[in-house]
């Protein structure tokens, strides 16, 4: 579901950005202005992301050796 929700998302957002600027201002410059919105998600995802503590079942497991690598 998420995966949809974001392809949808993406295309509705070129769609408009594509309407609104026209042709010739997507293809010069238009498309980076996804690029620079995505920045200020990266950057909450990845405080997000360093600030959630591991679930306990985890953090035991990954004391005991109980892991499994996978490269």
């Amino acid at each position: 579901m998420a995966s949809f929700l974001s392809l949808l998302t993406g295309t509705l957002i070129a769609a408009g950005m594509t309407s609104g600027l026209g042709a010739d201002a997507m293809e010069s410059y238009g498309w980076r202005i996804p690029f620079l919105l995505a920045i200020p998600l990266g950057i909450a995802g990845l405080y997000i992301r360093r600030r959630i503590s591991d679930t306990p079942n985890f953090t035991r497991l990954r004391e005991e050796g109980g892991l499994s690598r996978t490269n």
